[in-house]
């Protein structure tokens, strides 16, 4: 599941990405200069068996900011796209992987049109 908020006219120039998994999330911030990755080790402390009157407790653990180097995405996209030139090798992004990121889009048309509703796409 995912949410999306596009909007050049707002005054509040985000850029995050928030992934939630089962033990931990991570946080991407592209407009923090210096600690863009967050992992913070929150979730449910859920027993096998939670007897009657029993409350799930919330689990908060440590944050872990990893270094990452500076640089400028569009050079490293360049650059990438340089070297698979030179090495012949697979690409982390491909003629399939933008064919998939088009389809996502274009759905996003008709699920806003029917209000936020799941859009089925179709396998390729």
């Amino acid at each position: 599941m995912a949410a999306i908020h596009v909007s050049w006219l707002d005054p509040h120039k985000e850029r995050t990405l928030t992934i939630v998994g089962g033990r931990k999330m991570a946080v991407f911030d592209d407009m923090e200069p210096t600690e863009k990755v967050r992992i913070y080790d929150r979730g449910v402390n859920r027993p096998d068996y939670l007897p009657f009157g029993e409350a799930l407790t919330l689990r908060f653990g440590d944050i872990v900011i990893p270094s990452i180097p500076a640089a400028e995405p569009l050079t490293i996209e360049c650059r990438h796209f340089l070297d698979r030139l030179h090495d012949r090798e697979q690409p982390r992004s491909d003629g399939a992987s933008g064919l998939a990121v088009v389809r996502v889009l274009a759905a996003a048309t008709p699920s806003l049109r029917r209000g936020g509703a799941p859009v089925t796409l179709n396998a390729f």
